[in-house]
């Protein structure tokens, strides 16, 4: 197994930093392919916009999380809400189409985006994303492989802790099962303290594909935004009192409540556009 460097986030950091550039051009690319579509629809218009807003969001989130990581706070948490929303809609279009060619990265996305909405407090996003989560886990889809990684065994803990009903015995990853058992067993703060330090560490084994094959977290904003680690700490403590996330600690690790959303005009306008097309699901974040 790859040794873990207590130093994993500052070394992610400057990967992001070399990459921008590149990142921001690709970002930018992609936008015009949106508009290009918007004005000239092809026959696969709905596939491309689904793929090109959930590519495009990490490509913004990488600024994202380079510019709060570097003090511009509020320049860089508005890129994260762009970076949500694309990725938000992206799902929406996948799930209005079925989920056309499966795979894993739909339940994962699906995660990502509960855990983010519990952390930041989206009520009526989490909720649509809990009870699709939770009917499909007990129908057998659309949304399937839920031990692929322990993180969707704990978005599945979450999803049913927000549709109100009991999970009985949930899933255990294939890769690192006990992950979060310490923090899931923690019963004070100081033992929640405790796994969130070993955790925080040890995290970078779901953000690097060097120690897993599917790693969760690999895309940013995710891989320093550690939302399933906030979404845990606002159901079991309500966001209070603030805990120290050890090697991760950063702005990222506190994001502003209420959350600054913002709506993307480019986005807005490939949404409208869909829904002439699909029954999209009427829930956003703002």
């Amino acid at each position: 197994m790859v040794a873990i460097r207590s130093d994993w986030p500052q070394r992610r950091l400057a990967d992001l930093l070399t990459a921008t550039s590149i990142s921001l051009e690709t970002y930018q690319l992609g936008r015009e392919v949106l508009e290009r579509e918007l004005s000239s629809p092809s026959k696969n218009e709905k596939g491309v916009f689904a793929n090109r807003l959930n590519v495009n969001s990490h490509f913004i989130g990488q600024s994202a999380v380079k510019q709060v990581l570097a003090g511009e706070i509020t320049n860089g948490w508005k890129d994260i809400a762009v970076a949500l929303e694309m990725k938000l809609v992206s799902f929406q279009i996948r799930a209005a189409m079925g989920f056309p060619n499966f795979s894993w990265s739909d339940t994962n996305r699906a995660c990502l985006l509960l855990s983010t909405a519990i952390a930041l407090q989206s009520e009526p996003v989490a909720k649509w994303l809990a009870d699709l989560i939770v009917s499909s886990y007990r129908g057998h889809g659309p949304l399937k492989d839920w031990n692929v990684s322990p993180f969707e065994g704990l978005a599945l803990r979450h999803a049913f802790s927000v549709h109100g009903s009991s999970a009985g015995p949930l899933p255990r990853s294939q890769v690192l099962p006990q992950f979060y058992d310490e923090l899931l067993a923690a019963e004070n703060l100081e033992a929640t303290q405790t796994a969130l330090d070993r955790v925080t560490l040890e995290r970078v084994r779901l953000v690097s594909d060097s120690y897993v094959d599917y790693p969760p977290f690999q895309f940013s904003p995710f891989d320093l935004f550690p939302v399933e680690l906030l979404a845990e700490l606002m159901i079991r403590h309500s966001g209070i009192p603030k805990f120290g996330f050890g090697v991760l600690e950063s702005p990222l690790c506190d994001p502003p409540l209420p959350f600054p959303h913002v709506r993307d005009p480019l986005v807005d306008r490939v949404l409208a556009r869909v829904k002439t097309l699909l029954p999209i699901a009427d829930v956003a974040w703002c």
